[in-house]
């Protein structure tokens, strides 16, 4: 569980060294605040190298608070800490409620052109499945 200001967030990653993956886990109700910090917490994580895939696993939302303009903020932290010195790298989002799937839609929108490339699905086994097609490729 990741602690911030001695609060427990709803958003945590490990690096998951022998598949090559960042796992990011969401779960309960998570904010525009929440969301941003722990995308700057793992892109500062000394054991992510470039070009790592992630995987983002929000099944276990229960309440989304994150905006289009929270995704739009995560992509220009992307933009400005990442891309520079990023090969291209992918990332599968598993979205099976409706609103998380939408704003999941609209990040991968804003990565267009960029280093990134990026899946929504509505379930773990697709997701996983392109990105080791990503990877591959």
């Amino acid at each position: 569980m990741t602690v911030s200001q001695g609060v427990a967030m709803p958003m945590a990653h490990r690096i998951d060294q022998e598949a090559g993956v960042v796992r990011l886990r969401c779960w309960g109700i998570l904010t525009n605040e929440e969301m941003l910090e722990s995308v700057e917490r793992m892109h500062g994580d000394p054991a992510r190298h470039p070009g790592m895939p992630s995987l983002v696993d929000c099944r276990d939302i229960e309440e989304i608070r994150v905006t289009p303009a929270g995704m739009e903020a995560a992509a220009i932290i992307e933009q400005a800490l990442v891309d520079p010195a990023q090969e291209s790298w992918a990332i599968a989002i598993i979205a099976p409620q409706d609103d998380v799937f939408r704003l999941g839609r609209i990040y991968e929108a804003l990565r267009v052109g960029s280093p990134a490339r990026v899946g929504v699905f509505r379930d773990a086994e697709n997701a996983e499945h392109w990105l080791r097609r990503q990877s591959v490729g």
